[in-house]
């Protein structure tokens, strides 16, 4: 009887093939208060930033057990659903839990703001680019340029630092 169980607990073990830090979930002194990057889990933070490695924003280590009930998804696939952690069928990344962080409003408020602004920015360089009669051509130029800077450096510069650090660390968000 004893060595069925271990045989399925071996087996259990064996098919959940958990990611290093799926401790990340459990209450432990260490990870109290810390930021990881939900692609690099070693990357591990005592404030939220970038990951060194790929870019990508670091997240804080939950704390607590997951409530009963909670699904865990693939962040790259994210119709795969399952009511337990373990692995993503399709891409082998670590399911995590489905769930909504206060700390991710403030950056979210920050695109959507770069978003907005970018746009207005923008709806007046695609009327004078598609042939503004009341504004001279060498005026309309330069002022298509100006309206312009700002969206693509400081509206769209995420994606350059992250292009960038892609490059550098030769991860380029690809492969796990």
């Amino acid at each position: 009887m004893n060595s069925e169980k271990a045989d399925h607990n071996a087996h259990h073990h064996e098919s959940a093939r958990h990611h290093p830090l799926d401790q990340r979930d459990r209450p432990l002194p260490w990870n109290v208060g810390k930021y990881t990057c939900p692609m690099h889990p070693e990357v591990v933070s005592d404030q939220p930033g970038d990951c060194p490695k790929c870019g990508m924003a670091l997240e804080l280590i939950p704390t607590l057990v997951p409530r009963k009930g909670t699904i865990y998804t693939c962040p790259m696939h994210p119709q795969v659903q399952q009511d337990h952690p373990g692995e993503c069928p399709i891409c082998g990344m670590s399911l995590e839990p489905k769930t909504v962080d206060v700390e991710d409003e403030g950056e979210i408020k920050s695109l959507s703001l770069k978003f907005w602004i970018g746009s207005a920015l923008t709806i007046p360089v695609l009327i004078m680019a598609m042939g503004n009669a009341w504004i001279p051509h060498s005026a309309s130029k330069s002022l298509q340029f100006l309206l312009s800077t700002p969206v693509v450096l400081w509206a769209g510069g995420i994606f350059f630092i992250r292009a960038w650090r892609s490059v550098v660390n030769r991860s380029l968000n690809i492969s796990r």
